[in-house]
């Protein structure tokens, strides 16, 4: 299963009834790495109003942990809709900040779902995404005559050599993505690959 996922920090702007919106787009696979980014954004605006955020460490199929922080802005009118913008575009190892400066003009709540999604929704849009190739450790067993399709295939289907022994047999450990699991399962007999 793979994912999409921060390739660059990258920032936006919105003005909303004279009230400036910056979003800030930020790959964190893990809290270190969201506690790090939030502290240079506090660092980089310390006058802001508010620094609200939706983040989402891990994806696909292994999302570790999601939030969001309205950051002193009414429940529910800040936090949430960015979130919402992560968890509909199934983006992961994402921060979402947006940092707001008052303008002077009440939005309503209404207004600050709007303005903080909308951010949001120009993060996605504009940001630079990659792709991530989610992998899993394997072990394979092969006779030495297979060992050159075997790095051929690891190639070819991005997956990353870890390990190698050469005993009795070619003792291969791998970091595997479901393409070559799959490429695999479908060739193990015809080159005589056994998983562990």
């Amino acid at each position: 299963m793979s994912f999409l996922e921060p390739a660059q920090a990258f920032d936006t702007e919105l003005e909303v009834k004279k009230s400036r919106f910056i979003g800030c787009l930020r790959y964190t696979p893990n809290r270190d790495a969201f506690n790090h980014e939030l502290a240079a954004l506090k660092q980089r605006f310390p006058d802001a109003r508010h620094i609200c955020f939706g983040y989402r460490f891990g994806g696909g199929s292994s999302v570790a942990s999601q939030g969001c922080s309205d950051d002193g802005e009414p429940s529910g009118s800040a936090g949430k809709p960015i979130v919402n913008v992560i968890q509909h575009n199934d983006v992961g190892n994402v921060s979402m900040f947006v940092v707001r400066y008052f303008g002077g003009i009440k939005l309503g709540v209404g207004g600050l779902v709007r303005a903080y999604g909308a951010t949001a929704s120009e993060l996605m849009a504009n940001g630079t995404w990659q792709q991530h190739i989610e992998q899993k450790r394997m072990t394979f067993h092969f006779d030495f005559a297979n060992e050159s399709v075997f790095r051929n295939k690891l190639t070819e289907l991005d997956a990353q050599l870890v390990d190698i022994d050469y005993g009795t047999q070619v003792t291969a450990t791998v970091d595997a993505n479901a393409e070559f699991e799959a490429w695999i399962l479908e060739h193990s007999t015809q080159y005589s690959i056994t998983p562990d």
